[in-house]
């Protein structure tokens, strides 16, 4: 089996919480009064001091999203300052997003970020605006250096790609639905 099963636990006081049994083969906590729902479960490969868990007012989250942005065309146009002050703005955008930066790398012509953000911010909002902003300062700093590259104003192709990491793999959230008892 690739994934050890581990129980997270929630942010609730040991006080509210149920003992955990096991139903087939998945460890799961019930846990009382728990407003999103009635079971709280997950496969993992870490344990719980390995995942960094954060709150809001009404929901605890662990949601991190692996970004991949290209430069328009494809064209290699980052230097290392571009890149450091690349690196400097994806920091305050993510602070002011109520999220962090976990990993930032790429080439000449990409950038791949991994970052942390809340559930209130969507992926696709947060893309653009990371795309928008970033352009926009560093065409404004580096002007110079990309119009050897751009004719036109422009940094980012309209594409990116992202996904969402971590927690249970999808097999094992189908089967834990499967196993949900249906009202009769």
């Amino acid at each position: 089996m690739l994934f050890k099963p581990r129980v997270i636990r929630s942010a609730m006081p040991r006080t509210n919480l149920i003992p955990t049994f096991r139903a087939s083969g998945v460890w799961i906590e019930s846990i009382r009064d728990f407003a999103l729902d009635k079971f709280h479960m997950t496969y993992c490969s870490q344990s719980m001091e390995e995942i960094n868990t954060n709150q809001l007012y009404h929901c605890t989250y662990a949601r991190s999203y692996p970004f991949v942005f290209v430069t328009k065309y494809r064209r290699k146009c980052f230097t290392g300052p571009m890149r450091n002050r690349l690196r400097e703005i994806v920091e305050s955008l993510c602070e002011s997003w109520g999220g962090k930066r976990l990993e930032m790398n790429g080439e000449a012509d990409q950038v791949h970020l991994l970052l942390e953000m809340n559930p209130k911010a969507a992926p696709s909002v947060v893309a653009n605006n990371f795309k928008t902003v970033t352009s926009r300062l560093l065409r404004k700093e580096f002007g110079e250096e990309l119009a050897k590259v751009y004719k036109k104003p422009v940094l980012w192709s309209r594409t990116y790609f992202v996904a969402s990491c971590g927690g249970a793999p999808l097999s094992v959230i189908q089967k834990y639905i499967e196993q949900q008892q249906r009202p009769e």
